[in-house]
């Protein structure tokens, strides 16, 4: 019964974890939110006017020589 009693006392766990793990991952979600975000949200409708001006002008240096 002894050997039962030494088996179930609490062990400490192999990884310790830091008291304020939880803000690192606050830190992605302001990053995502912040920066990432408005970031994607001005690129793709800057994006998409760039290749409507490329196709415009690819179509112009192609059209004008029949012109």
């Amino acid at each position: 019964m002894k050997s039962l009693r030494r088996n179930s006392k609490r062990t400490t766990p192999s990884r310790i974890t830091h008291p304020r793990s939880g803000a690192v991952s606050t830190l992605d979600y302001i990053l995502g939110l912040c920066v990432v975000f408005p970031l994607i949200a001005f690129a793709v409708p800057t994006g998409k006017k760039i290749i409507q001006f490329t196709y415009e002008m690819i179509c112009v240096l192609i059209a004008w020589p029949f012109m």
